[in-house]
């Protein structure tokens, strides 16, 4: 009994060695037919990485007969990445799938896969198999994921099947175009998670004829079959991506929702990830004649400015401030505050932007309406006419003689200023705008006084 327990510890010493003191292997980039990473090897590539199914390339495996890694020239034709469990694969730069051989070479991914560029896949429109990429572990694609599908199908399947049974997170867009099957499990065996911290875009670039069955699960086709788990995203998803996406989620933050060994893998290998602010309020509130726009943030990760707009309409917005401060990099709450003094009477959309340092951000919004006394008298004592007008429009504001009064028009269909200060008659509380030159359309006239707008109305130009 004791020799059992005795070799039953060294197995578990054995085993637990394994785990602890993992092989850690490092390669250049380049082009090879296939990568294998054996279970409990880390294989680090330097650079980008190119698959091709093509014989005159190597393959690599992790570990291989004492050899680490191992590349040989594989003798066949392949075009595939494998992870196994436990295993990881970091990839400093991008990837990119060019095809594979046959349906047997699929690539799996059982371990981890970091990609700390873009990720690619393209449908190889020469080869009339599927082609197939697996997500059983995690993974992590620090830029874009792309999945370039086949412009037309036939009764060969020729198809790109996308499948994520485990966690994948992408930090920057999700394009998918054409023929792309992007499936999933809801078997209790998987626990699947997608999140997309960019911008999400389906479409298809050729109106080609499609007639087999496995056409259904396209994501392109608006009466097939849908993405059965959650998919979460920042950033903003076009109309084919919420058709198929159905259980979408959009949030501020993704990092709340990441398992503890996502976040370990971000920490330890892709430090230079940006996970969007965490934001904990946007409100506004009416001060007398102002309002004061307040919001704190919980975490913020290389973020460079906040900017305002403001919408009366709540579609058309203008520039209130475009560089308020932020802290660039925090893990304690932040508070920020901005009193907005030129807003007018109404209802007002507010709409708050992060902006990061390489430009990208996201925004939110808050509703607020505006009801001084004193800006509603004066503006209900301005009268503007004709509507529509022609040549001129009249703009009659009583106790105006003595006060600096401009005006402008915004084109409602592209938010184009227009400056009509030389173009305006003053006639003691009389004021004549010349729109002989404003071409036709609908816009938003702005009676403007020491600096403030008082007054907007809808005025339609229609000249006889």
């Amino acid at each position: 009994m004791k020799n059992l327990n005795l070799l039953l510890s060294l197995v578990f010493i054995l085993l637990l060695n394994q785990f602890a003191f993992a092989s850690n292997i490092e390669m250049s980039g380049g082009r090879y037919n296939r990568i294998t990473v054996k279970a409990y090897d880390v294989l680090h590539i330097r650079g980008d990485v190119d698959i091709y199914a093509d014989d005159h390339l190597s393959t690599v495996y992790s570990n291989r007969n004492g050899q680490k890694p191992y590349n040989h020239r594989s003798g066949g034709d392949h075009g595939y990445i494998r992870v196994e469990p436990h295993g990881t694969l970091i990839i400093d730069g991008n990837l990119h799938i060019h095809n594979n051989d046959d349906e047997d070479d699929k690539s799996v991914v059982e371990g981890d896969l970091i990609v700390k560029g873009s990720m690619t896949i393209d449908y190889n429109t020469d080869d009339d198999e599927e082609m197939k990429f697996e997500n059983r572990g995690t993974m992590i694609v620090a830029q874009d994921l792309n999945l370039n599908g086949a412009r037309k199908l036939d009764d060969d399947d020729e198809l790109l099947k996308f499948y994520n049974y485990g966690e994948l997170l992408v930090s920057g867009d999700l394009h998918s175009s054409n023929h792309v099957q992007i499936k999933t499990s809801t078997s209790h065996h998987y626990h699947p998670h997608f999140f997309v911290v960019g911008d999400t875009k389906f479409e298809q670039s050729y109106g080609g004829s499609h007639h087999h069955d496995d056409d259904g699960w396209s994501v392109i086709q608006p009466h097939g079959h849908h993405y059965s788990s959650s998919f979460t995203h920042v950033g903003s998803i076009n109309h084919a991506a919420t058709t198929f996406m159905t259980r979408g989620n959009q949030v501020d933050n993704v990092e709340p929702l990441l398992t503890p060994h996502t976040l370990q893998l971000i920490h330890q290998y892709v430090s230079g990830i940006d996970l969007p602010v965490e934001l904990t309020f946007f409100t506004a509130k009416v001060n007398n004649d102002e309002v004061t726009l307040q919001w704190e943030t919980a975490t913020e990760e290389n973020v460079d400015h906040f900017e305002l707009r403001r919408s009366y309409d709540g579609k058309h917005f203008e520039l209130v401030a475009d560089d308020i401060p932020a802290a660039g990099n925090s893990n304690t709450t932040l508070e920020y505050e901005f009193v907005d003094t030129d807003a007018h009477q109404g209802h007002i959309t507010y709409e708050l932007k992060e902006v990061d340092f390489d430009g990208k951000g996201e925004t939110w919004k808050s509703i607020v309406e505006l009801n001084s006394q004193n800006k509603i008298s004066v503006a209900a004592s301005i009268s503007i006419y004709p509507v529509p007008a022609d040549q001129k429009v009249n703009v009659d504001m009583p106790s105006s003689k003595e006060e600096s009064v401009d005006f402008n028009l915004i084109f409602v269909g592209t938010g184009q200023i227009i400056p009509l200060r030389n173009k305006t008659i003053h006639e003691g509380d009389h004021h004549v705008l010349n729109v002989q030159d404003v071409h036709d359309g609908q816009y938003i006239l702005n009676v403007i006084k020491n600096g403030h707008v008082i007054k907007r109305k809808h005025v339609i130009i229609h000249h006889s």
